[in-house]
């Protein structure tokens, strides 16, 4: 088999969804709580800055008080920031339902 015949079902696979079924099976075998958490960062500089500041500190508190399998924002659901300038800096909260695959 040469690499051309080998790059052309990578894309017939790909292009015929074959992938994108395992892909929503596990997004789909989260678990959640039942409840959102909310928690500010510092006051920072930029609005980013202030985003990883309130992302750092959900994550900690989820660790600490709901545990670590739980502690991952990537995969918390209905999950957002709420930002707002104090001044010349800005602060976030950074809210969302903890969930763990």
């Amino acid at each position: 088999m040469n690499m051309r015949h080998i790059t052309k079902v990578v894309a017939i696979v790909v292009a015929t969804g074959f992938i994108v079924p395992v892909t929503v099976t596990t997004a789909s075998a989260k678990s959640c709580k039942g409840y959102s958490i909310g928690k500010s960062g510092s006051k920072k500089w930029t609005n980013l800055s202030a985003r990883l500041s309130a992302r750092w500190a959900w994550h900690k508190y989820v660790r600490n008080h709901v545990g670590w399998k739980w502690s991952t924002y990537a995969f918390a659901r209905n999950k957002g920031y709420d930002c707002h300038r104090t001044g010349v800096k800005w602060r976030c909260t950074a809210y969302g339902r903890p969930c763990k695959l």
